[in-house]
């Protein structure tokens, strides 16, 4: 983890009680150097500022990746969690009503029942209102 993407952080102290619940409200607030959690919550630039969360999943037993996508700063999540097409239409449903996925993915899922992620280095085709060829020219 970057140090900048700690800054934004919530950082805690963990409290414990003996049954190994919390003690209270998830924690205290904790320099980075004393903190041994990370938290969802977001530091509040103001009192009055709404409460946000990151989105912090702790996936036991289940293998996954994140890859870079061919689009800077974009990337691809793999779960390899297998689950029935209702239980992916709904989490489908969930990332894009929450701003996770865009709308065009959805609505392909919805469109072909599948949902799929270009291959690690492979390009988006540039479509022709930007002024690609439409079929690839071959150099004679």
């Amino acid at each position: 983890m970057s140090r900048e993407d700690l800054e934004h952080r919530f950082m805690v102290s963990e409290l414990l009680n003996q049954s190994y619940g919390w003690t209270r409200d998830a924690g205290v607030a904790a320099p980075e150097e004393s903190a041994n959690l990370v938290s969802s919550r977001m530091r509040a630039e103001s009192p009055s500022d709404d409460e946000l969360h990151y989105i912090l999943l702790d996936l036991d037993g289940i293998k996954a990746e994140i890859v870079p996508s061919s689009t800077p700063g974009n990337s691809h999540l793999y779960i390899y969690h297998a689950v029935t097409k209702e239980q992916l239409n709904r989490v489908v449903d969930v990332l894009t009503d929450i701003g996770l996925l865009q709308e065009g993915i959805r609505r392909g899922w919805r469109e072909r029942g599948i949902l799929c992620l270009r291959k690690p280095g492979v390009m988006k085709p540039i479509p022709p209102e930007a002024g690609a060829l439409s079929e690839p020219s071959i150099a004679q």
